[in-house]
């Protein structure tokens, strides 16, 4: 038989063993689901104007209502036909107004008399709001996927009732502020170094250096024109400048020293869009500061609005930034009949048409402050 000598075995060290073990092994999965968090919380992860970035988490918000600006219908859009310079005794110039259309348009409401009674020269009609929705049902795949498109029953065919008539239609297309698409795609969207960026008004821009958006944008606009949309307006078309653009993030993506250079395909990749129906012209809005600038910070060059624009919508609610608008795209080669204002009707609007324009006003509403 063995003896132990008069000694036990010694069991102490394997108590110890077992508690780092288990220590170990919490401390890994404590590890691995940090991880996993880390790169789960990214589309969480947001900055804001102010450059701070903080984390939006849904359980602990109230479900997010998109800031989108206000629908096209309720601006009442005026755009005005304006001559640089005012003569003495001016000249009334040929009227380009604008009569924003509701969607109640779209279910049998019949068109108000100022439209029979000539007082409009088009409708417009918004047909991809700045929340990245679609007003129309889209057979793009990318936008059944990401579910940006509409699912009305008849839509489609309610657009083409309407635009069959002699009355033309102008789709708005917000080209990359979007608030839905960069939720579901980041390829697609500008960041910063911790999530999607937001402008001053918290909203999502998609990235005009991406392919698959410009790509996504100029098919919507294809399939606007099959549906009988008379002119295409391309709305914040170019990078944005109003929010701190200065956190987003810099690379192959985001060149600021090239920004023309995406915006400059985007155009073109709509126009090769719009080949197959050449009766449908293609427009865009531009910022005053913007066409000051020649684009430096949005990419929207001078070159470019001559290029592709039918017309150049002015954002702005000044006779006089109207007015250097207009001599600058003059002095770049566009027709001063080709450049237009482009705002919300205003009790000071009649201001405008002392630029030597000629302005035709909603009726039936009261005017209200622009935003």
């Amino acid at each position: 038989m063995r003896s132990s000598y008069g000694y036990d075995s010694y069991r102490g060290r394997g108590g110890a063993r077992l508690f780092l073990k288990v220590l170990i092994g919490i401390l890994a999965v404590v590890l691995l689901l940090a991880i996993v968090f880390f790169f789960w919380a990214q589309k969480y992860m947001v900055y804001g104007d102010d450059g701070k970035a903080h984390l939006e988490l849904p359980w602990f918000q109230e479900k997010e209502t998109p800031a989108p600006t206000p629908p096209v219908s309720s601006q009442s859009v005026v755009v005005v036909t304006a001559s640089p310079t005012p003569e003495p005794t001016p000249t009334p110039q040929p009227t380009a107004a604008v009569l924003p259309l509701s969607e109640s348009y779209l279910t049998g409401e019949p068109l108000p008399a100022a439209v029979t009674g000539g007082e409009y020269t088009a409708g417009l009609l918004d047909m991809k709001g700045d929340d990245g929705m679609l007003h129309y049902v889209s057979d793009l795949k990318a936008a059944k996927d990401m579910g940006t498109s509409d699912a009305t029953p008849g839509r489609n065919e309610a657009i083409r009732t309407l635009s069959a008539g002699e009355f033309p239609l102008i789709a708005r297309v917000s080209c990359f502020r979007d608030n839905r698409v960069p939720r579901n795609d980041h390829s697609m969207s500008l960041r910063s170094t911790l999530g999607n960026w937001l402008d001053a008004e918290k909203n999502r821009w998609t990235n005009p250096s991406s392919e698959k958006t410009r790509n996504y944008v100029s098919g919507i606009c294809g399939e606007l024109a099959a549906l009988g949309f008379d002119e295409i307006l391309l709305d914040n078309a170019c990078y944005p400048t109003n929010g701190n653009t200065g956190i987003i993030v810099v690379g192959e993506s985001y060149d600021p020293d090239h920004l023309d250079v995406a915006v400059g395909q985007f155009y073109e990749a709509v126009r090769t869009a719009l080949a197959a129906y050449p009766g449908v012209k293609l427009s865009i809005v531009a910022d005053p500061e913007s066409i000051a600038e020649d684009g430096a910070h949005t990419g929207q060059t001078l070159a470019l609005l001559k290029e592709y624009a039918y017309r150049v919508y002015v954002r702005t609610e000044d006779a006089a930034a109207l007015q250097a608008a207009q001599a600058a795209l003059v002095q770049a080669g566009l027709e001063e009949s080709q450049v237009v204002s482009y705002h919300p009707l205003y009790p000071d609007a009649p201001a405008l048409a002392a630029a030597g324009g000629e302005a035709t006003y909603l009726t039936g509403g009261e005017a209200s402050p622009a935003a």
